[in-house]
């Protein structure tokens, strides 16, 4: 029987899911030889169904990574409320920013992530369970640039005859776009951020997502300041020994993890996307991800084969939807 349950992931929490007849879910470090490395199993090394074939690239290999950060070493260095997933057209709990001008070592994404690792859903090898909110793929400017354009603008505007009312009025905007200013207004905010760019839709809330949809996952070490620090730091170390381990002799050098297929347990139907979308067949209402089409609210008719049938009565119109090109769902 399964014993899953959905924590409320913090930076000391464990992995949110453990079912124990699921090869797939977290479970416990896989047992160690005298020289410290991992034994392989059968199932490590007879891989009859290899990323390559099941038509799904990265789906063994996302979830294999992941199942890493249920090791007790690791479980309390990451902050499972601190994630994000990069789809090919959508991200969640993170936007794309436009780093120009940035030097060193960087990325494009938010300074803070905001998605969460909830758990791998049960019966399933596609799915996981996540939340965070909705971005396209367009860059968004970092909102702090906002306040900082305004007080740019007032300092240099400052001195300027005839500019008083300039200076005083864009000081006082600044400073409500702010978000770390007690006259933070978000109003004001949200009219601002589509004019530089990126389209975020947070009244659209997401469950779980395809591994097969996923280009990329991001997550932070658990944390703030020395601390987080110190946690990325071990966190690093532990995973460059997994995966690039420096055994001294005679011990032979340890083997990192393989992606193992994921294999169903008895009792369940694996159907990806659609066994999500399974509710005895009800009329549900649905919000999902496609490549570029994002429906919010739409009413899920019912499937034929693997094309989903959905209704959107405001606009009157029905939508045919390939069910795995679906990437969020909620």
């Amino acid at each position: 029987m399964s014993n899953c349950n959905n924590y409320t992931t913090t930076g000391t929490q464990v992995c949110a899911c453990q079912q124990e007849e699921q090869p797939g879910a977290c479970s416990a470090r896989p047992p160690q030889n005298a020289c410290g490395c991992a034994q392989q199993t059968a199932a490590d090394t007879a891989v009859a169904q290899t990323d390559e074939t099941n038509n799904c690239a990265c789906r063994d290999s996302l979830a294999t990574a992941l199942r890493l950060l249920c090791s007790g070493d690791l479980a309390g260095l990451v902050d499972f409320n601190r994630f994000a997933f990069i789809g090919r057209n959508f991200l969640i709990g993170t936007y794309r920013t436009c780093p120009c001008g940035e030097t060193g070592v960087y990325d494009n994404l938010a300074d803070t992530l905001t998605g969460s690792f909830n758990r791998f859903t049960p019966c399933s090898c596609d799915l996981i369970d996540i939340s965070g909110t909705v971005y396209d793929d367009t860059p968004l400017a970092n909102p702090d640039l906002v306040s900082t354009l305004f007080t740019t603008l007032s300092d240099n505007l400052d001195g300027t005859t005839g500019t008083e009312g300039v200076v005083t009025a864009l000081t006082a905007l600044a400073d409500r776009l702010d978000p770390a200013s007690a006259n933070f207004r978000a109003d004001l905010q949200a009219a601002f951020l589509p004019l530089l760019g990126g389209c975020s839709c947070p009244q659209v809330t997401v469950d779980e997502v395809s591994l097969c949809a996923l280009s990329a996952i991001a997550f932070d070490a658990a944390g703030s300041g020395t601390v987080q620090e110190a946690n990325y730091q071990a966190l690093k170390q532990i995973l460059l020994q997994m995966l690039r381990p420096k055994c001294p002799p005679p011990c032979p050098p340890c083997t990192p993890p393989k992606p193992q297929p994921c294999q169903i347990p008895c009792g369940c139907k694996n159907t990806g996307i659609l066994a999500s979308l399974d509710r005895c067949g009800m009329v549900q209402a649905l919000s999902l991800t496609a490549g570029p089409l994002l429906l919010t609210d739409a009413t899920l008719l019912g499937a034929i084969g693997s094309a989903l049938i959905l209704a959107n009565d405001a606009a009157r119109r029905i939508y045919y939807v390939c069910a795995e090109d679906v990437e969020f769902i909620g």
